[in-house]
């Protein structure tokens, strides 16, 4: 009934052995350079570090609009902003226990925030936890909700704008207690028995070629992994050089989203 393991497509697909290793179909020596990617260890999402591979990588964090909430005080507060008596009520949060956006973002509220505060958070601050992920930037566009979670808010934000309506919506920042980092859909498998193994990898080295990337990170809004590749996401949105932001895709997180999820459902079910 849309509650699943919490675990990315390609990571399970690996599982049930029907994906071949990506590194073999790199023929292009200056493509299957780790350095140019900033290391195999970080590109790979699965644990044997051969199947999953995440050609982009973007900060994900809450969003909140600046016409209702002071920037300072985000800039002070961080995730703990989410607890303030302000915005009891202000939040909308696409369900973490349904598979989509908002399932990342409690393990990160979990990691950043402890047990204690993520419990309140779910209990007593009125959270509307929404089925659909654009019902939260519709809760922001409306001004229902002031902070919202799970979604990239402020690039969906396009139609409303057009019909007029005005908004300031800004992330949490780009720091790694705020943010976590995600892959979205950017991330290269191979399937075993594939008709065409030539044509298949052809196709894998003109992906991971530069033009190719720096035409993608454009068109994605995401920050390619390609260290060659410029940077086109905007400041809040692009990783800090060096920082450890919590990866709530990899296979080695995986466990413990699940476990987050679940403690959240069983929260909410008590209380009712």
């Amino acid at each position: 009934m849309g509650r699943r393991p919490v675990r990315p497509g390609g990571i399970t697909l690996s599982h049930d052995g029907i994906l071949d290793p990506v590194l073999p179909e790199i023929f292009d020596p200056a493509t299957k350079n780790p350095d140019l990617w900033g290391g195999w260890h970080d590109a790979f999402m699965d644990t044997t570090g051969q199947y999953v591979f995440a050609m982009a990588r973007f900060i994900a964090g809450p969003w909140y609009n600046a016409m209702k909430i002071p920037p300072g005080k985000v800039a002070s507060e961080g995730l703990k902003l989410l607890l303030d008596p302000s915005v009891k009520g202000k939040i909308a949060w696409h369900d973490p226990t349904l598979t989509g956006s908002g399932q990342s973002y409690a393990y990160l509220l979990r990691a950043k925030l402890g047990d204690d505060a993520l419990k309140t958070l779910v209990l007593d601050q009125k959270v509307d936890f929404v089925a659909q992920q654009f019902q939260v930037v519709d809760a922001m566009a409306r001004s229902t909700a002031s902070i919202g979670i799970g979604p990239p808010v402020r690039s969906l934000m396009g139609a409303y704008t057009k019909a007029g309506v005005k908004t300031d919506i800004r992330s949490f920042g780009n720091s790694p207690d705020n943010n976590l980092e995600a892959i979205g859909g950017g991330a290269l498998f191979v399937f075993k028995g594939r008709p065409h193994p030539n044509a298949t990898r052809i196709f894998i080295n003109w992906l991971l070629s530069k033009d190719v990337q720096e035409g993608m990170a454009k068109a994605t809004e995401q920050t390619s992994r390609r260290q060659d590749v410029p940077i086109t996401t905007q400041p809040d949105e692009t990783p800090i050089k060096g920082a450890h932001y919590v990866q709530p895709q990899r296979e080695d997180t995986a466990p413990a989203v699940r476990q987050t999820v679940q403690s959240i459902g069983e929260w909410r079910k008590a209380a009712k």
